[in-house]
């Protein structure tokens, strides 16, 4: 019976909620919309800015070689590598039960 009870009393509360406030107020309450009269009218577009931070000067000295920014000495070849995950990965510790879904 209290459980009927509280459930009535969310309902109800629930209910007063959405009233929005005119509970005790029944006449229809219409949606007005505000108005732009500028909307839908023609214009000229507006002058070009630019959206770039500009300092006051610029400095461009040209493009740089790639070789600029290549190491002399590569540290590990591609291949030794897979090598050495695959040799970490076979040391690694396995589970030892194995679940097989059918």
């Amino acid at each position: 019976m209290k459980y009927l009870v509280a459930f009535f009393a969310l309902c109800s509360a629930a209910a007063l909620g959405q009233a929005n406030g005119n509970i005790l107020n029944s006449q229809a309450q219409p949606t007005t919309f505000q108005s732009n009269p500028l909307q839908a009218t023609q214009q000229s577009l507006a002058s070009e800015k630019s959206v770039l931070y500009s300092n006051g000067y610029t400095v461009g000295q040209g493009e740089r070689p790639v070789s600029d920014f290549l190491s002399s000495t590569p540290s590990q070849s591609l291949g030794d590598l897979a090598r050495t995950l695959k040799q970490d990965h076979a040391q690694a510790k396995k589970s030892d039960v194995v679940y097989v879904n059918y």
